[in-house]
């Protein structure tokens, strides 16, 4: 089991008012990708998951007038970034990374964003 509580390896998305914004799929999305790809215990998922419950807002997206993504759940992640008024989405994701932009949200991988905010 790794030794570092996995939440700790998250960046979350500058959205205002200082707030972070997840839809829920999201949330549950991670909670698998802990337990069945990086083999944390159930109990240690579930921790990681409430507390960032605790630090984000739930979003229920507003659906996009057409769709943008090849993937349904890039353009949720679309939606709520529009519903949420971010002004940015950190991402891994290359269907969203492609984009570059959507609306007045620039969308950048961590390196980017860790190197804007001068984190080492």
């Amino acid at each position: 089991m790794p030794a570092t509580r996995p939440w700790r390896r998250y960046y979350k998305p500058r959205c205002h008012p200082q707030l972070n914004h997840y839809p829920q799929f999201i949330l549950d999305e991670l909670r698998e990708k802990l337990t069945d790809k990086f083999k944390y215990a159930s109990e240690t998922a579930d921790e990681a998951i409430e507390v960032l419950k605790s630090r984000v807002q739930i979003v229920v997206p507003e659906s996009l007038s057409s769709p943008v993504c090849r993937d349904a759940d890039d353009d949720t992640v679309l939606a709520t970034a529009l519903t949420g008024q971010c002004e940015l989405i950190v991402t891994g994701d290359k269907n969203l990374l492609v984009l570059g932009q959507m609306s007045d949200i620039k969308i950048v991988n961590p390196a980017t964003f860790a190197q804007a905010e001068g984190i080492e």
